[in-house]
């Protein structure tokens, strides 16, 4: 047996509030989460950088201990594409880039 039960616009109201209210909550939780995990990226590419920076002091400090010649490694990488980005033009630098390997 199904009962049916009208809502008052009193309770209707209520109801309506309480459906704002949760999203309001949720698109701040997606909001925090936005901004926490942009700052993980950033940190994250940041010790990717002084990872990178050390590893090419201490290659350079073996050059010239073993060769005695002071060389200037390249402070970034050689140009690669990152591929998550690659659209169009990417897509043909990362080919160019994959061929001359």
């Amino acid at each position: 047996m199904l009962i049916k039960r009208r809502l008052t616009s009193h309770q209707r109201g209520w109801i309506m509030i309480e459906v704002i209210a949760a999203a309001a909550l949720l698109a701040t939780v997606v909001s925090v989460f936005q901004t926490q995990h942009a700052q993980l990226n950033q940190s994250v590419i940041a010790t990717q950088e002084a990872y990178r920076q050390q590893q090419r002091m201490h290659l350079q400090k073996q050059i010239k201990e073993i060769f005695n010649v002071d060389i200037e490694l390249p402070k970034s990488p050689v140009s690669v594409p990152r591929c998550r980005v690659c659209q169009g033009a990417g897509l043909r630098q990362v080919l160019a880039y994959e061929l001359s390997q």
